[in-house]
């Protein structure tokens, strides 16, 4: 019964063998019989792929492509983007020497950027308050307009009934005066009689009365200036400023010597984006060229000879541009991921070629024409080369399932592209090599063994005295197994997506500093309020927070209780009309003295603190104590100071009118950074920690949730975009697994072979794991990828081991085509992955470094411990028939 099951399976795979085998040797054949019409339909299919993916695709670095459209996060974002369509701004922070020099070099750099109005819109760096200050009594509170109106009321030309606070100011800088003879610079009273205090309200209207109606924003105290610029007009992206990030450095560049002493630097979430596009093209560029030559170098030492390599290499060339016209096709667009599926597919489609090309110099030298050899190439090597890129494409499709379209991409295209360099090596390079005229004309007769075996024969020798101590190497292998156990589940996932970037990006460095010295990020929240009072209430929770540095709205600068001061502001404007200055005191004779020491004397009942007033004693003190000439100088001084302040005063008071503050007096540039399309206020929040880093964003955003859950904006994307590729981390390995393990079923014919065939994707898997966190290395949102390449690689190379070993019947393995062809194929995988490492982009250098480890891994696992294996437990080989004799059924133990 156990006979009959195991035949009826074997039988199921044969049938299943040759359903494949069929088809791809006719294709093959066809190919190399009419090499001019395989070439020509290749060659349209790779100029409309070319064609297309100018036309439509585009490297996009916005997060909302990581997503399906219907995610609720996303579909928040862009309800928010809709009311607010005007993307994030570029920043220009400036520093160093002093306000003026900042100021004069700010009003010059946006001169001559309002100098290209279609390409910057809504500069900020400076607000005319003029519009405002005829209704700057509305921005005092309450209290303190009733407190200017009682003053106002009281005024008269002799009158000193000055409320107790104010009258404390007064006599406090008229005793300085008094000592230091008028010369000590008072500082008189307006902040006093607009209501005391240190208000930001009463401030700004200080500057308003000493004539300065453009304020300059700052950060750090006042030691930094800046800029806000849009460079994308209504509805845009943010990955449409590239062009205008880099036309604003050159501005910034052009006006370098206007900026000597100063520190002029350019941040924002646009400009972030658009250097991390530019550092991942180019990188993938470099790496891609790089990879090539390297790949081409090594496969030429080892052919000794730039034909056949060049042939392997230009039938790459077709399935790499075939699978960039997939890609516009099935995904329209690349993402900081996938923009690597260059660098990645030409270490993995060139296998392909280099086993290819093997085994047909091996065919070669012993069948009796070129044909035949193509047709036994396909039959053996050829189908294996199916399994593996099916395998490799099963690995990469299971991503599709991990619920993020992101990854689920890369899954896509890197699926489609293995089977498509596949495809290009049994259509392109037999045609390619059937157009050569001498390339198998000197294999006219069969000979022993092929040219290409013979640069290779050192290998069987390693191989030899390798198996001789086969129980080593076993016992040497099941310790690495047994040590990496521990280390590989304790690798972490880092969080910090600015880690991933270019570590010498000015804008990356930027952010850092920005980070380190003034508690501040690119990276800000927000909120939409329906109204301004709803929008200052929030804003006003918000603030309370320990992990918010900021809660910034347009709504704060209206004015509160505008119903309320309304009535208060016009009792003010009318008795700030009838309010004449006091007439000045004489104080130029002894007299006049004298008057005035009766007046103080007398002050006591005018103030109703009675004679033991501490102040006036003091006062009084003073005055005694001096002679009349200082006296007369203080007093002269403080008089003269005191008039200047209150005509100032007086005029302001005067100038201002009873219309409340509207929405339509803040500048354009504020407006739409603050109110919506339909009148909703936008409160930014801004952290007060890193919230690059896992545990301050998700303290951010548990704190902000107990004010409101309504926070939009990119700490809640940058946590989802986290928490999907955590998800697909963890889920990636076993789903890979799972696709290979599925695929690979298919192509053995025995749970035992299987399971061989898998040791090297097991124990790459595990030591790539254990060697990273030995390395100090983390996954993060670009190299964690490499697990399931990893796993496809390793995929295909114990098959073809398995496969090839069972056919010979032997564990020699370097002594066929096979053994030689995964060596070359490691090497050149391992030079294209590796040149990833010399990415500037630090998520792409981590991606090359871990795939490097894990081809290292597969390969010595699948050349030294897989033979060792085999060779020291004979139970481990697979009982099954040379599948080139199918009608054979009996089974030989020497066969794994």
């Amino acid at each position: 019964m156990e006979t009959s099951q195991r035949q009826f399976a074997f039988r199921l795979t044969l049938s299943l063998h040759n359903l494949v085998t069929g088809p791809l040797k006719k294709i093959a054949s066809l190919s190399f019989e009419n090499p001019r019409w395989a070439m020509l339909l290749a060659t349209l299919l790779m100029a409309l792929s070319a064609l297309t993916a100018w036309h439509s695709l585009d490297l996009r670095m916005e997060w909302t492509y990581l997503f399906e459209e219907d995610d609720p996060v996303v579909v928040k974002f862009l309800k928010a983007r809709d009311m607010f369509p005007y993307p994030g701004d570029i920043v220009v922070l400036v520093d160093g020497k002093t306000p003026q020099a900042r100021k004069a070099y700010l009003d010059q750099l946006a001169h001559q950027l309002e100098a290209e109005p279609s390409v910057f819109y809504h500069i900020f760096y400076r607000w005319d308050v003029q519009n405002l200050s005829t209704k700057a009594l509305y921005f005092l509170s309450v209290h303190q307009l009733k407190s200017l109106r009682s003053l106002l009321a009281k005024s008269e030309a002799s009158s000193l009934k000055f409320d107790p606070e104010l009258r404390k100011a007064l006599v406090k800088e008229l005793r300085r005066s008094l000592e230091t003879r008028g010369r000590s610079n008072p500082r008189f009273l307006t902040g006093d009689l607009l209501g005391g205090g240190h208000q930001h309200e009463v401030a700004t209207i200080l500057q308003v009365l000493d004539g300065e109606t453009v304020l300059y924003p700052t950060l750090d105290g006042g030691r930094l200036h800046f800029l806000l610029v849009k460079t994308s007009g209504k509805g845009h992206s943010l990955e449409q400023n590239g062009d205008s990030v880099e036309r604003l450095r050159k501005i910034i560049h052009q006006t370098r010597p206007l900026a000597t002493g100063l520190r002029v630097r350019l941040t924002g979430l646009p400009v972030l984006l658009h250097d991390e596009r530019a550092t991942c093209t180019a990188d993938s560029i470099r790496t891609g060229c790089l990879s090539l030559l390297l790949v081409t170098l090594i496969f030429g030492l080892a052919f000794g000879e730039v034909r056949r390599p060049a042939l392997a290499l230009v039938a790459l060339l077709y399935g790499l541009s075939w699978t960039v016209g997939f890609t516009t096709v099935a995904v329209g667009h690349l993402n900081f991921i996938t923009v690597t599926m260059t660098t990645m597919l030409v270490g993995l489609g060139i296998d392909f070629g280099i086993h290819v090309l093997f085994r047909f110099d091996e065919e070669l030298s012993r069948s009796d024409g070129a044909k035949a050899a193509i047709e036994r190439t396909i039959e053996g090597t050829g189908i294996d080369n199916f399994w593996g890129a099916m395998a490799t494409g099963a690995a990469f499709l299971t991503l599709t399932l991990v619920g993020f379209r992101g990854i689920a991409d890369l899954g896509v295209i890197a699926a489609g592209g293995v089977f498509l360099c596949f495809l290009s090596t049994v259509t392109v390079l037999p045609a390619l090599v059937a157009l050569v005229p001498d390339f198998f004309a000197r294999r006219a007769h069969p000979t022993p063994s092929s040219p290409l075996h013979q640069r290779f024969l050192f290998l069987e020798g390693w191989e030899k005295r390798l198996l001789d101590h086969s129980a080593w190497i076993t016992g040497m292998g099941m310790i690495f197994v047994v040590l990496s156990l521990a280390p590989a589940g304790q690798v972490e996932f880092r969080y910090n997506l600015l880690e991933v970037q270019a570590a010498g990006l000015e804008s990356v460095r930027t952010e850092v500093d920005m980070i380190r010295q003034l508690r501040r990020s690119a990276l800000s929240g927000a909120v939409v309020a329906p109204d301004a009072k709803s929008a200052r209430e929030l804003a006003a929770r918000l603030k309370k927070l320990p992990l918010v540095e900021s809660a910034t709205t347009l709504a704060t600068l209206l004015p509160p209780d505008v119903a309320e001061k309304q009535a208060l502001v016009e009792q003010v404007v009318v008795l700030a009309q009838a309010t004449e200055m006091p007439e000045k005191i004489p104080l130029d004779s002894a007299e006049d003295l004298g008057n005035l020491a009766k007046t103080i004397e007398s002050s006591s009942a005018a103030f109703g603190e009675g004679p033991k007033d501490p102040a006036l004693v003091g006062l009084r003190e003073t005055i005694l104590e001096m002679s009349p000439g200082p006296v007369q100088d203080g007093l002269q001084a403080f008089q003269s100071g005191m008039r200047q302040d209150l005509e100032k005063v007086l005029q302001f008071l005067r100038s201002q009118v009873a219309t409340p503050p509207a929405i339509s007096d803040f500048p354009e540039a504020l407006r739409i950074r603050f109110l919506g399309t339909d009148q909703h206020f936008l409160v930014n929040i801004s952290p007060a920690e890193n919230i690059w880093e896992k545990n301050a964003l998700e303290g951010f955003l548990n704190q902000v949730s107990t004010v409101t859950p309504d926070l939009v904006g990119h700490p809640v994307v940058q946590e989802h975009i986290l928490s999907s590729f955590l998800r697909a981390q963890k889920l990636a390995p076993w789903l890979t697994l799972i696709g290979v393990f599925l695929v690979m079923g298919l192509a053995v014919r025995s749970w035992r072979a299987l399971a061989v065939s898998l040791l090297p994707t097991t124990i790459g898997l595990l030591g790539v794991l254990a060697l990273m966190r030995l390395c100090g290395q983390n996954f993060n949102v670009v190299n964690f990828v490499a697990l399931p390449i990893s796993v496809g690689i390793g995929a295909v190379y114990g098959l073809h081991a398995v496969h090839r070993m069972r056919e010979v019947g032997h564990r020699n393995l370097l002594s066929s085509s096979t053994g030689p062809g995964i060596f070359l194929s490691g090497l050149t995988t391992l030079a294209g992955f590796a040149c990833l490492t010399l990415a500037s982009h630090r998520g792409m250098a981590s991606l090359g470094w871990v795939i490097s480890v894990g081809v290292a891994i597969n390969l010595v696992a699948t050349l030294v411990l897989l033979p060792a294996l085999l060779n020291q437990f004979p139970l481990l080989r697979g009982e099954v028939p040379n599948r080139t004799q199918p009608e054979q059924e009996t089974m030989t133990d020497e066969t794994p």
